[in-house]
């Protein structure tokens, strides 16, 4: 087949700087590593620099780009990165939302025209939120660092507000898929080539996975440069499934999604007929069209290389008629497998739904041991502050301890200071009681004397008060005879003699309230001087106290 040559493009890739997120990915342990794959999917794992042999082999399928259909054009057939593949190899499943536009957040701040943040600064956030214990700031920030290097690289050890924005929607697969496309195609633009801002590593992931893994085209890998290598394969080399593309999808049977969702397929004559559904089993005459377009658009638009013998030959064609007992075996088994594959089914149904009960229990599990270790963190502090307030308290037992046994020290040297004054003191306490029970002796004779006075005068004040009876009788009788008296003198002598009558009256009231004066003294205070006094100057009177003999 003669088919034009089209002109190379001088294509370049982005340089990145890893060593700071590769030394921040050593800080993970296996179950942080756990946690930021369920958060963010597989993205650590394109955190490497492609080899030399990886860049040539992405340089020479940017070679086969085809602007107009926007994909890689081959010799006989056509490859394109899909979001489903995309989205396989990162494990990061695709948002039902609008899709990212650059131009909706500008912040003010920005760096040479670019506006975002350094990595040191991102590196230098994360190591504080590891030091505060904050591990899910720790993969956050980390996660972060991979969106602006590597997943969206743009300049250097710097992480535009972009990739900022895209981290935030967490929904990256599509505009991976667009800048890819976009960048190559502006580059591919009038065959002028430059740099093709794109994640090299995840690329090159997908074009790897659809080439053959044995045979001619491993072996020889050193011998042959990629361009012949490419020229070399056919479609019916290429690797069209991948496992990763089936990510985040659950491919129900008939039979499974009747038994869990109770819904019955309707049947074929319940079904709306229609030219559109119409398809023969038979591909030969689509696969003979498509080829047929398919090497005219080659022919148009030529190949970026010469064509090459293929490394493996075509099979020959085998027949497609057989027998018709062999059909109805073949039909018999197709059968069995078609039932065996509904059972398998349903098995495979149980099966998912134990798998999501397990990982719910296991999430529930990761939970309460999360509460569990906050809780562990709280009690261990609280032991910790415990401990040492018992390394104070033991501490001042040893100080109190000290001090006990120094008054125990005290306390023995008083004791036998007690023990000799005790001693000494016996003998005094003897002497004293010898001496007291003589001053007992001395105020027991002494008491008897007063005893014998009190009681003399006792009877003296007894005496008196008899005697003062009598006196105070004698008074008023003399007072009513000295009236009668003195009534007849002034009717006899005048008023002269009756008045020298008075003053004698008069005295013997004054000698009267003495004596009474003199009786209280006895009663209170017999042995006064006063008193003693006061009963001389009675007696002495004229009119004072008679005592018979």
């Amino acid at each position: 087949m003669d088919i034009g040559r089209k002109r190379h493009v001088a294509y370049k890739f982005p340089v990145v700087c890893l060593d700071p997120i590769k030394q921040l990915m050593k800080l993970l342990d296996h179950d942080s590593l756990e946690k930021f794959q369920k958060d963010y999917g597989l993205i650590l794992s394109f955190v490497t620099v492609l080899s030399k042999d990886q860049h040539d082999a992405l340089f020479t399928l940017l070679q086969f780009y085809d602007p107009p259909l926007s994909c890689f054009t081959f010799l006989d057939y056509i490859l394109v990165p899909t979001l489903e593949e995309v989205s396989g190899f990162l494990r990061v499943p695709i948002k039902p939302q609008l899709l990212f536009y650059g131009s909706e957040f500008l912040p003010d701040l920005n760096m040479g025209g670019v506006s975002g943040l350094h990595l040191s600064f991102l590196v230098g956030e994360a190591k504080k939120k590891l030091e505060d214990g904050y591990q899910r700031g720790f993969n956050a920030v980390l996660a972060l660092c991979v969106y602006g290097i590597v997943l969206f690289p743009n300049v250097a050890k710097f992480v535009d507000v972009d990739a900022i924005h895209l981290f935030v929607l967490g929904n990256p697969v599509p505009t991976l898929l667009g800048d890819f496309l976009h960048s190559v195609h502006h580059r591919n633009e009038n065959r002028k080539g430059g740099v093709v801002n794109y994640c090299a590593p995840l690329f090159y992931k997908w074009f790897s996975s659809h080439l053959p893994k044995s045979g001619a085209f491993v072996d020889l890998k050193d011998s042959l440069s990629w361009s012949k290598r490419l020229m070399r394969i056919r479609a019916k080399d290429i690797s069209w499934w991948s496992a990763r593309t089936f990510f985040g999808r659950i491919l129900f049977t008939v039979v499974g999604t009747s038994r869990m969702y109770r819904w019955t397929p309707p049947l074929e004559k319940d079904v709306e007929e229609s030219l559109f559904f119409h398809s023969s089993s038979d591909l030969t005459v689509s696969r003979k069209a498509t080829e047929a377009w398919l090497k005219g658009r080659v022919e148009e638009f030529g190949l970026p290389f010469p064509i090459e013998e293929p490394l493996y030959p075509p099979t020959p064609e085998q027949s497609t008629t057989v027998s018709r007992d062999e059909y109805d075996k073949l039909k018999n088994a197709m059968e069995e497998l078609q039932t065996e594959n509904s059972e398998l089914g349903a098995k495979l149904q149980d099966c998912m739904h134990l798998y999501h009960e397990a990982e719910y229990q296991k999430g529930k599990a990761i939970r309460l041991q999360e509460e569990a270790e906050k809780k562990l963190v709280v009690e261990v502090n609280f032991f910790r502050k415990i401990d040492k307030a018992l390394g104070s308290s033991n501490s001042e037992l040893r100080r109190v301890k000290q001090q006990l046994i120094d008054a125990h020290g005290k306390l023995a040297g008083w004791q036998e200071q007690w023990d000799a004054f005790s001693a000494s003191g016996k003998a005094k306490e003897e002497e004293m009681v010898a001496e007291l029970a003589g001053q007992m002796e001395k105020l027991k004779t002494l008491l008897k004397e007063k005893n014998n006075e009190l009681l003399c005068a006792r009877s003296t004040n007894g005496y008196i008060t008899n005697q003062l009876n009598e006196a105070q009788e004698q008074i008023e009788e003399l007072k009513v005879l000295a009236g009668m008296k003195k009534s007849r003198l002034e009717e006899v002598f005048g008023e002269d003699d009756g008045n020298y009558y008075m003053e004698h009256i008069n005295k013997l009231d004054g000698i009267i309230h003495k004596r009474n004066l003199l009786i209280r003294r006895l009663t209170e205070s017999p042995d006064h001087s006063d008193t003693v006094a006061l009963m001389a100057e009675v007696r002495s009177s004229p009119y004072g106290l008679y005592t018979e003999g």
